[in-house]
């Protein structure tokens, strides 16, 4: 009891502290690209135990596919601990929680439903007040003073999203959060060996690029059709279809995109061809992933192109 008191009155004293400070600053905090995915499942495994202990769950349906954003992960995670706290705290049987993303247009909107007991509409309209608390907040030995959620509502504020929430007494509240989804080149990478293509496709993730990855020639130009990108990564030695015939059918729809070619095997008549078709560079397996890198930012910044140094060898 008194372990779990102290608990409580340290995370209200962390609250009143982060919020004094992100009153006093017009910039408290250092921004960097996130997985926002990412940052849920780390948030979940804070509250993970507590849910368990009360034979609840927490079901996830990220369905977003544009999930990276420029934010803060501690607080973003901290926000969101907030909110499933909140979800097991209000919850009168076993919680249940469900947590989705979608996105819309440029945004990325989150979702945190429960099965609590609900809010009427004179507290929802207060609810991310500073120490508001529902006079009935104590209920079900629920203790607090009302700071989590007005801290919740001033981080989404300077990530410049959105929070609102539906709500009704006894059928549980949703939580909604939208947040802009940074604004990345988007390649097409179309790579046979799964294992291959995943590792690749995390590394560029990583470097800032939105990647789509399809297995065959037969997916990726259907992905080619279903969405605009900024560069394609083809493999050439692939089933169904291969890479020069995809690159091919890519050229009838948009001769301007940017073509890189993959292959394990360094062929002069599959370079010739490819660069026939139209390929803006060539690239033999194994090849070391920084070169890659470069190339495709040289290629978007319409920079001199690396590959005549390359075919000359």
């Amino acid at each position: 009891m008194i372990r779990e008191e102290n608990s409580r009155m340290l995370s209200q004293v962390e609250n009143i502290l982060r919020i004094s400070q992100l009153e006093k600053s017009s910039n408290p905090f250092d921004m960097e690209q996130i997985n926002i995915h990412e940052v849920i499942e780390d948030a979940i495994e804070h509250v993970k135990l507590i849910v368990e202990s009360k034979k609840g769950s927490i079901k996830l349906s990220l369905k977003a596919e544009s999930f990276n954003i420029n934010g803060n992960s501690n607080h973003l995670e901290n926000i969101i601990i907030n909110i499933l706290d909140n979800a097991v705290k209000y919850s009168k049987d076993n919680p249940q929680i469900i947590i989705s993303s979608t996105n819309s247009n440029k945004d990325i909107i989150l979702c945190f439903e429960d099965n609590g007991i609900g809010m009427d509409k004179n507290t929802q309209k207060m609810i991310f007040e500073k120490f508001y608390r529902e006079h009935n907040g104590n209920i079900h030995n629920i203790k607090g003073h009302g700071l989590g959620l007005s801290y919740v509502k001033k981080i989404i504020d300077f990530h410049n999203g959105k929070i609102s929430l539906e709500s009704k007494k006894g059928t549980g509240t949703k939580f909604y959060i939208t947040l802009k989804k940074k604004s990345n080149k988007r390649i097409l990478l179309v790579e046979d060996d799964p294992n291959f293509g995943r590792i690749l496709k995390d590394y560029l993730t990583i470097n800032n690029y939105e990647v789509s990855l399809a297995v065959n020639g037969i997916e990726g130009f259907e992905k080619f059709n279903r969405s605009d990108f900024d560069l394609c990564i083809l493999d050439i030695m692939m089933p169904f279809k291969d890479g020069l015939t995809l690159a091919k059918e890519i050229r009838e729809v948009n001769e301007l995109i940017p073509l890189i070619f993959l292959t394990a095997k360094n062929l002069k008549d599959d370079v010739l061809k490819g660069y026939k078709i139209g390929a803006d560079d060539y690239l033999t397996k194994p090849f070391d992933s920084e070169i890659l890198l470069a190339k495709i930012k040289s290629i978007l910044n319409r920079k001199p192109n690396l590959s005549t140094q390359e075919t000359d060898e």
